[in-house]
């Protein structure tokens, strides 16, 4: 009687152990299709969700002012940024056409001339003497020396057109995560509803906030991002103005440019260095060089910290944070680094403390008011 009855309950909790295993295979199957249905537009929708966390605030008054009516301030943060991403795009498109169309006419026609190398370019360590050779050739007979580099360009030519199609792209999905992060602004507390009761399921019992931590994150990598270029912008420029460096304006708007996108401006300040050189003395160009130097660099030091400020996470989970998200994933990743490890440090020392006194973010995201 009684191996009857073992027999029972083992086939009732093999039974029940079957049905368990079914039921997480459907919903994995689930989650898997749905993932794949939204995976080309999953960049899209992360980028909307992290640039309706960042326009959130401004949405808010702007809907202040508009009587309460979150729409209209919805439609026209998103009108306004379409406006400054896709007009500027436009107009550069058609000047690079225009200016590519002029070239070649130029070329075929002979009529561009360019001006000997200047002094001193001959002197440069390893480049110095090839460089000038190829400088005054190109000066004397411009043809000949685009026959010299001819595979050379045509393999320029080909990875800039890759490149610039690349671009394209990006500006196009940027201006879509625009129109979706307009959409998140209006079911925007419901959202969050559901994500701290998604929170509250996943670490109920701990005292934690992964909402607010993320929240504060992404808040914090948007303002390093910016303020850091601003200020390594407004910083080269003071450099190319005390040295009356040639064409400092544009290398300053190409510097703020470059730390936007993450893709840092170390090479062209490293370049304006070694270019500076050639026109200046000896005790300037040290100078130039010693100041501009930690300019170049200063992205990499400084986004960390002001990332990290307010967070209950150190400077170095941050820095690796930023640091590896960037080149994981690019800009993307710039955002999604910091998040990840800002999250796991959390879980981690929760798990360590037994979730008893783990630390909370020091200001909370008020995303709901």
């Amino acid at each position: 009687m009684t191996d009857q009855t073992e027999l029972q309950a083992r086939d009732k909790v093999m039974d029940i152990t079957i049905d368990v295993v079914i039921r997480i295979c459907l919903l994995f199957l689930v989650v898997y299709l749905c993932f794949f249905v939204i995976r080309p537009f999953l960049s899209v929708i992360i980028w909307g969700a992290i640039l309706a966390v960042i326009l959130y605030p401004a949405q808010q008054w702007l809907a202040a002012r508009f009587g309460g009516r979150g729409a209209p301030a919805s439609a026209l943060i998103v009108l306004l940024g379409l406006a400054v991403t896709l007009v500027p795009a436009s107009m550069l498109g058609a000047a690079s056409v225009e200016n590519l169309i002029r070239l070649d006419e130029g070329l075929a026609a002979g009529t561009i001339k360019l001006p000997p190398p200047p002094e001193g370019i001959a002197d440069w360590p390893l480049i110095g003497t090839e460089l000038n050779a190829f400088w005054l050739l190109a000066s004397n007979n411009l043809q000949a020396a685009l026959a010299e580099v001819k595979p050379e360009a045509t393999a320029l030519g080909k990875s800039m057109l890759s490149k610039s199609a690349g671009v394209s792209l990006a500006i196009l999905q940027f201006a879509a995560s625009i129109v979706i992060a307009g959409l998140f602004f209006g079911p925007a507390k419901s959202l969050v509803a559901t994500l701290r009761a998604i929170e509250s399921r996943i670490v109920a019992k701990r005292n934690i906030r992964f909402v607010d931590l993320t929240y504060n994150t992404v808040r914090n990598v948007a303002g390093g991002v910016i303020g850091v270029a601003f200020l390594q912008t407004f910083l080269a420029s003071i450099g190319y103005l005390a040295v009356d460096y040639p064409f400092g304006a544009a290398l300053s708007i190409l510097v703020l440019l470059l730390s936007i996108l993450n893709l840092g401006p170390t090479l062209p300040v490293f370049l304006s260095i070694a270019y500076g050189w050639s026109f200046l003395d000896t005790l300037p160009a040290i100078i130039f060089t010693i100041y501009m130097i930690p300019v170049g660099l200063l992205d990499n030091f400084m986004r960390p910290i002001i990332v990290a400020r307010g967070l209950p996470v150190p400077i170095a989970v941050m820095f690796i944070g930023v640091v590896g998200g960037a080149l994981a994933a690019g800009l993307l990743g710039l955002f999604i680094g910091p998040v990840v490890l800002a999250v796991g440090y959390q879980l981690f020392s929760a798990w360590i403390s037994g979730g008893k006194n783990a630390d909370q973010p020091d200001a909370p995201a008020q995303v709901e008011s």
